[in-house]
């Protein structure tokens, strides 16, 4: 079985990109270790469900991001073996409100499958 459940804030703004006409968006979460720190994951949205994640998230935002662990291995350009592991998120609850300055919280989906 492979599935991944966390609850964490990201650190940057998300990012999206559309090969192929799908979006894709990508950002990464900082999920406290209860006084020992963080640990940071990078998670990947497709589709309607990446649209909204560029659209609602932000710096800072808290959410709870349930999907799968998906682990990748290539060469960098220098020639030395690369790896990185990140979620795919299946469904994504958005735990706090908007910003202040932007939508109000009616126009805000509060948690959104695929």
């Amino acid at each position: 079985m492979n599935q991944l459940s966390v609850i964490g804030r990201l650190t940057a703004d998300p990012t999206s990109t559309t090969p192929k006409g799908t979006t894709v968006c990508r950002y990464r979460l900082a999920i406290d270790r209860s006084g020992e720190g963080a640990d940071f994951l990078t998670v990947i949205s497709f589709g309607t469900r990446g649209e909204n994640d560029v659209k609602w998230l932000h710096k800072g935002r808290r959410v709870a991001v349930n999907g799968r662990l998906h682990h990748s291995t290539w060469t960098d350009p220098a020639g030395s073996q690369c790896e990185a592991y990140e979620l795919i998120a299946e469904h994504v609850t958005y735990l706090d409100g908007p910003r202040r300055n932007g939508p109000t919280a009616n126009e805000q989906p509060g948690s959104t499958g695929s």
